[in-house]
């Protein structure tokens, strides 16, 4: 009777057992059906879907991996997308402001051709249409410059240099101008203020800056530069009374590709690498401006061995 009895309880227990690995292949099944799932929704879902349940073991370990997995490639086809958006608006952009110079020539050309133009309007026509060449060559200097910087590969030899000297090196060539705009331009820099720059570029820069002053400074304003140095940087200051920006171009000046007005001729890319080559400085860039009022920059120079 004993024996039976025994027998009976091992039935049950090994049946029990059975019935326990039975349904932990089943739920395993399951589970991995789930995962299965998850998967067809991350390749269907512009968003990554979350896995609500957790397992323990070796599942659990699975499940952390597909998720880890397919957040990077999720992160990597973002990233392509937004880099395939920007390409694309580049070359519009591109495209537009070659256009109309193009245009601008091709009809001029055409006048040239014809040869009913007096003396003077051949040379006029000629004259424009070597602006607007160089507007293109311009344009195409600028970018090839833009996709350096953008590609990190853009290249600077700096030294120490006396600010004063870079400023000058900048103002220079716009003295001519500045005098046909009637504008006054003043430059108070202390000669001993020193700063680690490649002169070229640093000057290109504050170039960039002076001619958005000019241009939006009318006759009998003034600009002003003056700088500053602590322990730590130098500043900057290029300030004008001019005609000033709203909130608006404020929020874009430093855009590729932006224009304010101004100057038909600019391609809207001079503020944007005057504020990347500042960047490489180890320099910050900040405006402020008010309508009538004018606008002040200020560049912060940050004091290192090298760059």
């Amino acid at each position: 009777m004993i024996m039976i009895a025994f027998l009976i309880v091992l039935v049950l227990i090994l049946s029990g057992i059975v019935i326990w690995l039975l349904q932990e292949r089943k739920t395993e099944e399951q589970r991995i059906e789930a995962l299965s799932a998850y998967l067809s929704k991350v390749q269907d879902h512009a968003e990554l879907p979350k896995i609500d349940e957790t397992y323990e073991g070796k599942l659990q370990i699975l499940q952390s991996e597909i998720y880890k997995t397919a957040n990077i490639l999720q992160s990597e086809f973002s990233s392509e997308t937004e880099k395939n958006r920007m390409l694309k608006e580049l070359l519009t952009n591109v495209s537009h402001q070659i256009k109309t110079p193009l245009a601008a020539i091709t009809i001029m050309s055409d006048n040239l051709e014809r040869g009913n133009l007096s003396e003077r309007e051949k040379q006029i026509s000629i004259h424009r249409i070597r602006s607007q060449t160089d507007h293109i060559s311009a344009l195409v200097r600028n970018l090839l410059i833009s996709s350096e910087i953008d590609a990190g590969v853009f290249a600077m030899k700096t030294e120490e240099k006396p600010l004063f000297q870079l400023v000058k090196k900048a103002s220079d060539p716009l003295n001519a101008l500045v005098e046909l705009r009637g504008i006054e331009m003043h430059t108070e820099i202390p000669e001993e203020i020193m700063i680690q720059a490649d002169e070229n570029w640093f000057a290109e820069a504050v170039s960039n800056i002076l001619k958005n002053c000019i241009e939006h400074t009318p006759e009998g304003g003034q600009i002003r530069i003056s700088a500053s140095a602590g322990n730590l940087a130098a500043d900057l200051f290029i300030e004008d009374n001019g005609e000033g920006m709203n909130e608006e171009t404020l929020s874009h000046i430093f855009e590729r590709f932006y224009k304010s007005g101004g100057n038909p001729d600019s391609n809207g890319i001079g503020m944007y690498l005057a504020k990347q080559i500042i960047e490489i400085h180890n320099g910050t860039i900040h405006v402020k401006s008010a309508l009538n009022k004018g606008t002040s920059f200020q560049i912060r120079l940050f004091f290192t061995e090298t760059i």
